[in-house]
């Protein structure tokens, strides 16, 4: 026990040292030390509070590094330093430290545990927008294990929370009008009134656009027919509330169902004005998905082959570095292919297959 309580002793002396000169690495080292020594060696309730923030605070920088793994490690052991009916006296912070664990154990593919920390926060949630973001966690975590009816099943759970309709599919009567009635919209709208619409700052309106993205991503694989009305309902809100983080990938899969019902020119321009309005946005993690949308299913209407092949190998460069693995691949698949239509020579197409092929194996 006294080697415990050296190792906090130590660890809080070399966090406050820290703190005052804003040293992170530092920072790190002292938290580490602080965590060997563990709960069992803190008996002041305010002393735990205060190392359980510390571990927040680090796994935070963690996060922010892209270490995802040690991240999780710093929040599970801020979890361990929280007191006793910690829901109950400490809800900010525990609503903090289980959502960070929930994002961390999603951004390493662990849903299981996914499911541990959301199920605490879903079963202490004190507000809708506590609940919404624990149930958001779930649907993305089902979505990239693969869980696919699991996470349609949350996702539908969240939807009728956010009192939204259900999408609907490419059949119904009553999306088509309203898709007509979007595509005048755009029409009409210029391309600078586009690129300058305002930005949202309703935190619901702001959630039910991320939720909807989520979807758009999932319904990609299990429900394409359902994709549409997802996309439709992200643009409405786009225009009338204002645009998102995820405004630009909407308006790319607008542009293709654009370019389905026989408008090219305006497929096209929202298709151009999609990508333009990601760069506004500085929403780089996305302009690889937006680039393999547009420059697949859209420029071929109007552009040379040879250069739509250069687009999607500046998509693959650009997903590859924003960290968009699964974006990045799929632009260069589609950079293999065009190039072997654009009429490539042979020998280059098979090398850069095969390069494609190395890079899959990875």
């Amino acid at each position: 026990k006294q080697r415990r309580e050296r190792h906090i002793a130590f660890g809080l002396f070399l966090s406050s040292q820290a703190l005052n000169n804003g040293n992170d690495d530092l920072l790190f080292i002292a938290v580490g030390q602080i965590n060997r020594g563990g709960p069992g060696a803190v008996s002041n309730p305010l002393q735990k509070t205060m190392i359980a923030s510390l571990n927040m605070n680090v796994g935070t920088k963690a996060v922010s590094l892209s270490d995802f793994a040690s991240a999780l490690d710093y929040f599970k052991h801020g979890i361990l330093f929280l007191n006793q009916n910690h829901w109950e006296n400490q809800y900010a912070l525990s609503n903090e430290l289980y959502g960070a664990a929930a994002e961390a154990a999603c951004e390493i593919n662990d849903p299981q545990l996914v499911m541990t920390f959301s199920d605490q926060l879903l079963s202490n949630s004190k507000s809708l927008e506590d609940r919404l973001n624990a149930m958001y966690i779930v649907v993305k975590s089902f979505r990239r294990a693969m869980l696919f009816q699991e996470s349609k099943k949350f996702a539908s759970n969240m939807l009728e929370l956010l009192g939204e309709e259900l999408p609907r599919p490419m059949g119904d009567s009553q999306l088509i009008s309203d898709i007509r009635t979007m595509h005048g919209v755009i029409s009409e709208l210029s391309d600078d009134s586009f690129l300058n619409l305002k930005r949202a700052h309703d935190k619901k309106q702001i959630f039910i656009v991320k939720a909807y993205h989520e979807l758009l991503l999932l319904f990609h694989i299990v429900a394409p027919n359902l994709m549409f009305s997802v996309c439709l309902r992200i643009v409405q809100v786009s225009l009338t509330v204002g645009i998102t983080e995820s405004s630009p990938i909407a308006f790319a899969h607008f542009a293709v169902l654009l370019l389905e019902i026989g408008d090219l020119s305006q497929a096209h321009r929202l298709g151009s004005l999609a990508l333009q309005l990601a760069q506004e946005l500085n929403v780089y993690g996305q302009s690889s998905m937006i680039i393999g949308i547009v420059q697949q299913y859209i420029a071929w209407t109007s552009e040379p082959l040879q250069s739509i092949a250069e687009s999607h190998l500046f998509g693959y460069n650009t997903g590859m570095q924003a960290g968009d693995i699964g974006s990045s691949l799929l632009n260069y698949n589609f950079f293999v292919s065009t190039s072997f239509y654009s009429g490539k020579h042979l020998d280059v197409v098979r090398k850069i297959s095969g390069d494609f092929i190395q890079e899959l194996m990875r």
